[in-house]
């Protein structure tokens, strides 16, 4: 198994602040696209930076 893979199945509870504008993430998480639904992550309401379910920034 890939490290990518790995961390796909992991399970994160921690909170999680961008990483862009440090704004802290919904607890209630609304998915924004089809990746954010299989995996977990957040769309930053503040910026609009993506992020994974870790806080970790998406490049596009």
């Amino acid at each position: 198994m890939s490290d990518t893979e790995r961390s796909q199945m992991e399970i994160n509870l921690n909170k999680v602040f961008c990483p862009k504008c440090d704004e802290k993430m919904p607890a209630l998480r609304i998915p924004k696209n089809i990746q954010q639904l299989m995996w977990g992550g957040w769309t930053c309401p503040k910026c609009d930076c993506k992020m994974d379910k870790f806080g970790k920034k998406i490049s596009e």
